[in-house]
């Protein structure tokens, strides 16, 4: 039987229903989210890899660079009625230069500014990357023997490489220097006359990690000597700096810089698998030597190199967002300069001529910067995205940076700290306040630079951890801090409901959660630390709650803490009062002072459980396993950790 004609009033239905279907695929997905409401629809930019940047950055004639995409934001930020939305497509989005995230790209009139990857929120969300790297090719075989192969790398300059998205290693002696080593006021000497075949001496850095929770890396001047005896002449500052930090700061005598565990970065120590050489002694035509790993093939390989420092930069930013995108391949050079790495705490160390006195630092010192970082910033969202194959820190808010949601993201193969949010030490000004980090999986940080934390509070107020999977660090797991010298600013974190495991695995004197400083005025203005599990702090001198110098004012209750040397305790000086532990369930009920004077310590309610079987012991105690069923990720979220 043939159709009928649709009347009018049924064509306007059905062009009403497409219209409205419309509207739903176009509006921002989750634009209403986390206190913002929007009305009108967003303007939609594109950018893909096919694109061109003379194009009008539509969804079928997309810009080429994020640049382009920028330029276009912030000739509409000013007018704004709606979100504007920068649409990543898939593929890998290299930059030229860090993107610079200013007041001109800030939203306006109660709307956002988002880059996020194309599709995001829904299951055609694509795989959008930005990356600071370059491609490394025309690998040739320079030694059958040893399977070293060479590729022309022009002025690269970087401490990373990663091959097939697999960190590669520097070329490294593990050990130090060998023989009868004597430290003197240059450097050292030494009865091996091995270090002087070490080939390319200026490229070279002794790493130091015997300073328990602090690693230094320190560059070579110069290896002379003769058939008796090597003389080793170590770069300046460095080596006056650290032996002035490590010696008062860290030991509280004057004494000479310990010796060295490792000596770094020389063609001469490229003997295995996975290791590789930047050489950079013709300068503008640098090479990279590398050996192989099993089923490596760098004839057909990704190999990546970081090039750029920064990613995103915010300076002034406010009502931002960056919504499942990837972040990877940026290096930090830093440690390449005369002056070193010379780490004092997390990701703080020291940048000019220490103070003499006891744990000093100089109005120099600063933070490892975030290869994703805000500065003096409020109201920035960091949702579902990834950071990945990093050179710095991962993410870093800081200099009165207030109001951000980090959320749902992954952090991993990070060479410092994961995520940290506060003031840049050693200031004390600012405020940084009411920001969330919350069900993010932090794992695999500290990996070139040890001292990173996985998320790291300084001197914040009001800030909430909660939530996050934090393990496999080299460090410390959760810190957060105020400033045992004067601050009294620091008040209200909340530290909840995290997952915390497998820390301290390369340094000592940390914890699973750690802290230090003044928490605020009153158990109502002090820290929580509350319904989190830490287990398996790995390391001696490891305490699963650390509570450090003049830390007061804490409430840690309903914890779960086990395979800690210590469940809690800490180094008292300067001395530490009002700490009240209620309702904890760990395998240690002895707590550790390691020096100074404790004062109003109580616990109360607290359940030792046996170490042998504690996990058995825990799911039998109906409290107990609550707690474990709680911590970590939230439900919607588990879901990371089958993709990370």
């Amino acid at each position: 039987m043939p159709s009928r004609p649709v009347a009018r009033r049924g064509w306007l239905a059905v062009l009403g229903l497409v219209l409205g279907a419309l509207s739903v695929l176009l509006a921002p997905v989750g634009a209403s989210a986390h206190g913002h409401a929007h009305q009108a629809q967003a303007t939609q930019l594109y950018v893909a890899t096919w694109g061109q940047d003379s194009w009008p950055g539509t969804k079928n004639l997309p810009f080429r660079t994020v640049a382009r995409a920028q330029q276009r934001v912030r000739a509409l930020t000013a007018g704004m009625h709606a979100d504007v939305v920068v649409n990543l497509r898939g593929g890998t989005h290299t930059l030229s230069a860090p993107l610079q995230l200013s007041a001109a790209d800030s939203g306006r009139n109660g709307h956002r500014v988002v880059y996020q990857a194309y599709g995001y929120g829904t299951h055609h969300e694509e795989d959008a990357v930005v990356s600071g790297g370059q491609e490394i090719s025309g690998w040739t075989l320079v030694d059958r023997a040893k399977n070293i192969w060479r590729a022309p790398a022009g002025d690269l300059e970087t401490r990373q490489l990663y091959v097939d998205g697999r960190r590669a290693t520097r070329a490294t002696l593990a050990g130090g220097i060998p023989g009868n080593v004597t430290a003197t006021a240059d450097g050292y000497t030494t009865d091996s006359t091995a270090p002087q075949s070490w080939q390319k001496p200026q490229d070279m850095e002794l790493v130091y990690l015997g300073y328990d929770w602090a690693e230094a890396r320190c560059g070579i001047a110069s290896i002379t000597g003769d058939a008796h005896s090597t003389t080793i002449t170590m770069d300046e500052p460095c080596y006056h700096w650290a032996s002035d930090l490590y010696s008062t700061s860290f030991t509280g005598t004057l004494e000479p810089l310990r010796l060295p565990e490792a000596a770094d970065n020389s063609p001469s120590f490229l003997t295995q698998p996975g290791n590789f050489y930047l050489d950079r002694s013709h300068p503008g035509h640098h090479d990279l030597y590398y050996i192989p790993r099993a089923g490596e093939d760098l004839r057909h390989a990704q190999v990546v190199a970081p090039v750029l420092e920064s990613l995103v930069q915010g300076d002034g930013v406010h009502d931002v967002a960056l919504r499942g995108l990837t972040f990877s391949y940026a290096t930090w050079l830093k440690p390449n300069e005369p002056s070193g790495f010379l780490q004092f705490y997390g990701s703080v160390y020291e940048n000019g001529q220490p103070p003499d006195y006891d744990f000093g630092l100089s109005d120099q010192a600063r933070n490892v910067p975030g290869n994703v970082a805000f500065h003096g910033s409020d109201h920035v969202q960091i949702l579902d995205s990834r950071f990945e194959h990093l050179g710095a820190q991962a993410v870093e808010f800081s200099q009165s940076s207030s109001d951000y949601l980090v959320k749902g993201n992954i952090v991993s193969d990070i060479s410092n700290g994961g995520i940290t949010m506060g003031v840049l030490q050693p200031e004390t000004t600012g405020v940084n306040e009411h920001n969330v980090i919350e069900d993010n999986w932090v794992h695999d940080v500290g990996v070139d630079y040890p001292g990173g934390v996985g998320i790291f509070l300084q001197m914040t107020q009001d800030a909430t951890v909660a939530h996050n999977q934090v393990n496999d660090t080299s460090y410390t797991g959760i810190s957060f801090a105020g400033n045992y010298l004067g601050d009294t600013t620091t008040h209200g974190s909340k530290i909840l409901d995290n997952n915390v495991f497998n820390t301290l695995k390369v340094l000592i004197d940390g914890g699973g959660i750690y802290s230090s400083g003044p928490q605020g005025s009153s158990f109502e203005t002090g820290a929580l630390v509350q319904g989190n599990v830490i287990h398996d702090t790995i390391k001696a001198r490891n305490i699963g709650l650390y509570t450090d110098q003049a830390n007061d004012w804490i409430r840690l209750q309903d914890n779960v803490v086990y395979r800690s040397e210590h469940a809690t305790g800490g180094c008292s000086y300067p001395p530490i009062t009002d700490l009240l532990f209620q309702g904890n369930f760990w395998d240690d009920d002895q707590t550790y002072w390691a020096c100074g004077p404790v004062d109003r310590i109580t616990f109360t309610g607290n359940t030792l459980l046996p170490r042998e079987g504690f996990e058995a012991a825990c799911a039998a105690n109906a409290a107990c396993a609550a707690i474990v069923a709680n911590a970590g990720l939230e439900p919607a979220y588990r879901h990371l950790l089958q993709e990370g």
